[in-house]
């Protein structure tokens, strides 16, 4: 008797090649976004307690902790979603698997949204470990967040 093989499954690939323009985002400093993110205190409150000196004034000057702001990949996709977001900065590594880069491509390119959509390469080593996240795969930036980046990120 022989044993019958199941048919082998079908591979389905995508017509459309999307450049999320990588290499152009290498130059690309992440010390003032760093800065802008802890101080909308966005760091984990473990560093905080172990810096005692620096939590106390961290914790009086937070002039960013009203913004519109997401860390991790399933908080900026809900904030997306309810249209909240005008920056989505992406870790490079995220997008590397085709069937993630494939719909974030289509996100990015939607024309209902008015979302941009960045990949970052190491962005998530750099901001994870100012941050004491294990990682940081996205960071979305609402629209009150996005003059005042505009503005470090021309100094």
């Amino acid at each position: 008797m022989t044993t019958r093989r199941a048919p082998p499954r079908a591979y389905v690939t995508s017509a459309y090649q999307i450049d999320f323009h990588i290499e152009e985002n290498k130059c690309i400093s992440l010390d003032s976004i760093i800065q802008f993110l802890i101080s909308a205190d966005k760091i984990r409150q473990k560093i905080v307690h172990k810096l005692k000196e620096k939590a106390e004034s961290l914790m009086q000057e937070c002039p960013n902790k009203d913004k519109t702001i997401t860390v991790g990949l399933r908080q900026t996709l809900k904030a997306y979603n309810s249209n909240k977001l005008k920056w989505i900065f992406l870790d490079s590594s995220t997008v590397s698997p085709s069937a993630v880069g494939q719909v974030m491509g289509l996100m990015a390119t939607n024309g209902t949204k008015e979302t941009k959509f960045y990949v970052i390469p190491d962005l998530s080593t750099t901001i994870s470990k100012s941050l004491n996240l294990p990682k940081v795969s996205a960071i979305g930036f609402g629209a009150d967040c996005v003059e005042h980046l505009k503005d470090m990120l021309k100094r």
